[in-house]
């Protein structure tokens, strides 16, 4: 079958369509961000109709199944599951033991995030980042998390870090800066952001490069990218398991090209801190029984 807007397609057979199924045509066209995670039980109870008469619509629209129906509305959507739906399904879960359940999602998440491949690709950025100047991290909405963890570890080893946050629209006096030789590291989930691809076009005009940290090559920004890291976070919950430690082994691994100066460097910090008093002493007034 020919692949057209299955939106596009219910509404030109609309008219044409028996009173149960415009009523099934309805609903799937008033909430497209639903139906690819409903299964069939759960959209009868919503429209108030057979599950056998919402496999009859899906035969007259054209599709062979519930589940490619299905598939045809995700490529209108996203084919991955968007956060709310993630955590719909959290909540739904009937386990009683929630953090046991959130663990092993986030071990299988983890088996299935190495590869050979993204080792490799690992030392790619690893040498992106060495051979760059500035180095900018972008991510918007709640990749923004990832984001700032892995700004914060990287400014420890390199100078010129810059986390981009498009707070009142002033991103633009930062990237009136980029230029060839910098570096964009840019983290994009499913539903992926607008302003992110956006910006990440941007670095590609101005000749920087840029490094994908998504979760598909499929992605907008895959396909922006110089050297792509896929780090698919588990589909059963909500989670940045696999992208933050997959930001540790870059870490790690950037550290590792220079140790001595990593070290030099930690070492620096701590003596300003310290200097500072930045962190609490227990040594000094914040054991029990310690008068002042």
């Amino acid at each position: 079958m020919v692949k057209v807007n299955i939106l596009k397609q219910v509404e030109n057979q609309f008219d044409l369509l028996s009173k149960s199924h415009k009523r099934i045509a309805r609903y799937v066209l008033e909430n497209p961000q639903k139906v690819p995670f409903m299964s069939i039980s759960e959209l009868e109870i919503a429209i108030g109709v057979s599950a056998a008469t919402i496999s009859r619509f899906v035969v007259t629209i054209g599709y062979s199944s519930y589940k490619n129906f299905q598939k045809a509305f995700e490529t209108i959507v996203g084919h991955d599951i968007i956060a709310f739906e993630e955590f719909r399904k959290s909540i739904s879960n009937p386990s009683d033991n929630v953090l046991l359940t959130e663990i092993n999602y986030g071990i299988d998440a983890l088996k299935n995030l190495y590869s050979d491949d993204l080792v490799n690709r690992i030392d790619e950025v690893v040498n992106l980042v060495r051979e760059s100047d500035y180095i900018y991290i972008l991510a918007s909405r709640t990749s923004m998390v990832a984001a700032t963890y892995f700004r914060y570890l990287l400014a420890e080893f390199h100078r010129n870090v810059i986390l981009l946050e498009n707070k009142n629209d002033d991103i633009s006096f930062t990237l009136q800066h980029v230029q060839k030789g910098d570096l964009l590291i840019c983290i994009s989930y499913s539903r992926y952001s607008r302003l992110t691809y956006d910006i990440a076009n941007f670095f590609k005009r101005r000749g920087a490069r840029v490094v994908a940290i998504t979760d598909s090559n499929r992605a907008p920004i895959a396909l922006l990218s110089d050297v792509l890291l896929c780090a698919k976070n588990s589909e059963m919950t909500y989670t940045f398991v696999a992208t933050l430690t997959l930001i540790n082994a870059l870490i790690i691994s950037i550290a590792k090209c220079n140790e001595s100066s990593s070290i030099d460097q930690f070492n620096l910090q701590n003596e300003v801190a310290e200097e500072l008093e930045i962190y609490l002493d227990k040594n000094k007034n914040t054991e029990r029984g310690t008068s002042v």
